[in-house]
């Protein structure tokens, strides 16, 4: 029992080198995509097979219940799988959204309107404030710039992350604006079937920071098993982190995984790699500290994803 009917189950088994699962409510249960995969969705029966009022119930697949294999679980809520479908855009896209937890799940189909010299397409995503970090995969080509694009506030809109690989950020052509209504994407050439390839089927989820739940931020590393100190306002219940600057993993942390410091242990998402345990951070009533003179805690500037797990307000994330 966790709770709380989650919208968003994201599952890594941490003794093997299985892939990364995530399931949402707006596509269905068994329905598959691997953050450390750029493959298709795949719908498979024995792995996500329903979501309850306190959680979920899997099957059989190795990648989410091998006997004897620990496994790291991570969820959030939006509104137990009831969407809207919001015309704002010049896409339409079939979104649930919560806007207290500043979490929306969209989904829309590429039209295809993509090319020389670049068109305008623009998506609402229902939050009322502007996203903060947002990530987008293509559910049904491998073949056309198909990887889970991600973009955060720490780098600004116009650059541009892989949250399937260990890329540094790179300019894009693509995000020209964030409003509190609508993401303004200008696709160009082949970089548009990233986002509008014709007739595919796309899942975008974006968040905004929530005082007190989630923060979305940037800190330069020192180096140093010194290290620093980032302020969140909550003690965090889950971050992932990035370097800007440097081809370096997507590090996860949370309080579950043995949850006392230093012991934090760090998972990827952009490979099937097994839990490691090498000391990195503390997690702290106010924030996290790095504990580590490498990633994440090198000489570079970072981004990091935080979110806290019971808030005053209302729990939304596992």
């Amino acid at each position: 029992g966790m709770d709380l009917q989650p919208d968003l189950t994201w599952i890594k088994n941490r003794d093997a080198t299985d892939s990364h699962c995530w399931f949402d409510s707006n596509r269905g249960v068994t329905k598959l995509i691997s953050s450390d995969s750029t493959a298709v969705e795949v719908t498979d029966a024995d792995t996500l097979k329903s979501w309850t009022s306190d959680g979920y119930t899997v099957g059989a697949d190795v990648k989410v219940n091998t006997s004897g294999e620990d496994y790291a679980s991570w969820n959030w809520r939006v509104n137990g799988g009831t969407t809207s479908t919001l015309t704002a855009g010049t896409i339409n896209t079939v979104t649930q959204v919560n806007t207290a937890a500043g979490f929306s799940i969209m989904q829309y189909v590429g039209d295809g309107n993509w090319g020389t010299g670049g068109d305008t397409i623009t998506l609402a995503h229902g939050l009322g404030a502007a996203p903060e970090f947002l990530v987008v995969k293509d559910r049904d080509s491998n073949s056309n710039n198909n990887e889970w694009q991600a973009w955060h506030i720490g780098i600004g809109f116009t650059n541009y992350f892989y949250l399937s690989t260990t890329a540094a950020s790179a300019a894009s052509v693509e995000v020209s604006a964030v409003s509190s209504t609508l993401i303004t994407i200008t696709t160009e050439q082949a970089w548009g079937k990233t986002w509008t390839e014709s007739g595919d089927n796309y899942i975008g989820y974006a968040w905004t920071g929530v005082e007190g739940f989630s923060k979305f931020g940037k800190y330069e590393g020192n180096g140093n098993a010194n290290g620093t100190f980032v302020y969140c306002g909550f003690r965090p219940a889950w971050i992932m982190t990035k370097s800007i600057d440097s081809t370096s993993s997507w590090q996860i942390f949370d309080d579950k995984r043995l949850g006392y410091n230093v012991d934090n242990n760090e998972l990827v998402a952009e490979a099937v790699t097994a839990e490691a345990t090498t000391d990195m951070i503390d997690i702290l009533s106010n924030g996290f500290k790095l504990r580590i003179a490498t990633d994440p805690n090198v000489s570079e500037t970072y981004v990091y994803a935080a979110f806290a797990h019971n808030p005053f307000q209302y729990a939304t994330a596992r």
